[in-house]
């Protein structure tokens, strides 16, 4: 695993008090993925802005009050 992935798990952990816990904290099987081009950004990007929807959540994507980019990635 990436050590910037495994320092960002510990943190979380630490935060979430989950040290000990029973239950997984993160999904068994971390799978990162390099977007290569503008297209694959723009389809990784639509599947997560639907998340919400696929989980019943919201009805629209945009009703998904933590929707958004955190910082504005420029592809040009």
């Amino acid at each position: 695993m990436d050590r910037h992935a495994e320092q960002f798990h510990a943190k979380t952990l630490d935060r979430a008090g989950a040290s000990n816990a029973c239950e997984p904290v993160w999904q068994r099987g971390f799978f990162d993925h390099l977007l290569r081009s503008d297209e694959s950004y723009a389809q990784k990007w639509q599947y997560v802005w639907d998340n919400p929807v696929r989980a019943g959540l919201v009805d629209e994507a945009e009703d998904w009050q933590y929707a958004g980019e955190i910082i504005l990635i420029d592809r040009a």
